[in-house]
């Protein structure tokens, strides 16, 4: 399950793997990456802590559904049995309320644990005016105003993204970040110092000058792994399982990245939302009477088209006797006595 490798300083083999492909900060681009469960903390029951925030932007001029993403993947979250799930959705998702909940939820957090940020929405740039960007750019995540507006002062930059991260999530606590968003290659930055010497790693659908979804073939790739009896895998597994899934289903010309701090490789973190019973990922369940992402056309499910004019479908994912906390509050009795019914 395990190698002898230092928690802080990677497995040599990784990385001297990783320098060989030119992957020399352990950011891969459309190429599978060196597999394996090579971590020395496997997946087994510690404790899921789970924000999602995802936006429709229902009252601009080019509404879409990711909340649908955000759906989806919570189904996921409690088909593998977590339940310290925190969403937010359209007008909750404000930028005062993102931060707080990073803050709370980063609190709960302890050494063995994982901490999961999901992002389905809009993405962009604006200056940056720190001089540690190259391109002289901060991607951020357009976050909305109480009107379902979006301007300068409603965002959230890469920069304060990950500060909150850092300063609220305790550096033993295994991170990760998805983002399914335009401009969503650097929203992480998982290359900066302050990242150094945690496990963390970044999944996203795209590169900065490019839109497109990486969702769907996320849970594909985790329904394939659970057809094969895998029950336990890195995210390097996951990661190249998603890029088979991406070509096999949408033959798509978006770029999907994965990151890592230059100390650390994905094959040392343990992959954690496993389905404990069975699993089948929405487009599989709806991929006879829905067409495939690339060819772009209607699906015969109307008004479940997603930012980027590929097939997603809408899922009931309500299950009962969970405790999934719908966090359109940051008061923690509302939050820990709402039984997400």
């Amino acid at each position: 399950m395990g190698n002898n490798a230092c928690a802080d300083c990677g497995s040599r083999d990784s990385r001297e793997i990783f320098r060989f492909l030119g992957i020399m900060s352990g950011t891969a681009k459309n190429r599978p990456v060196p597999g394996g469960s090579n971590y020395t903390r496997v997946h087994s029951g510690e404790c899921v802590h789970i924000i999602i925030v995802a936006l429709d932007y229902q009252k601009s001029l080019h509404p879409v559904t990711c909340t649908n993403d955000g759906a989806n993947f919570r189904e996921l979250a409690i088909a593998s049995g977590h339940s310290e799930i925190y969403c937010l959705y359209n007008e909750d998702a404000r930028s005062e309320n993102v931060a707080a909940l990073i803050a709370k939820v980063g609190s709960k957090c302890a050494p063995e644990d994982y901490f999961v940020f999901y992002y389905s929405g809009r993405g962009s740039q604006v200056r940056n005016y720190a001089g540690d960007e190259t391109d002289g750019l901060s991607g951020c995540f357009c976050l909305m105003d109480e009107d379902g507006q979006v301007s300068l002062s409603t965002i959230m930059t890469d920069d304060e993204f990950t500060q909150l991260v850092v300063q609220h999530v305790p550096q033993k606590t295994r991170t990760l970040i998805i983002a399914d968003c335009c401009h969503s290659g650097t929203l992480a930055d998982l290359e900066k110092p302050m990242w150094y010497g945690r496990e963390a790693c970044s999944i996203s659908g795209c590169l900065d000058s490019q839109s497109g979804i990486m969702t769907h073939a996320m849970l594909l790739a985790v329904g394939q792994l659970k057809s094969m009896l895998r029950y336990g895998y890195s995210v390097a597994d996951l990661y190249n399982m998603i890029l088979e899934q991406d070509k096999l289903f949408f033959k798509s010309e978006r770029d999907i990245l994965l990151q890592c701090p230059p100390s650390f490789t994905p094959d040392r973190i343990a992959w954690p939302f496993i389905p404990t019973r069975f699993y089948e990922a929405p487009y599989s369940r709806n991929y006879e009477t829905s067409t495939t992402a690339h060819n772009k056309t209607t699906t015969v499910i109307p008004g479940t088209q997603d930012h980027d004019d590929n097939v997603i479908h809408e899922t009931n994912t309500k299950t009962a006797n969970q405790r999934v906390v719908i966090a359109d509050t940051l008061d923690d009795d509302a939050n820990n006595d709402d039984p997400g019914e």
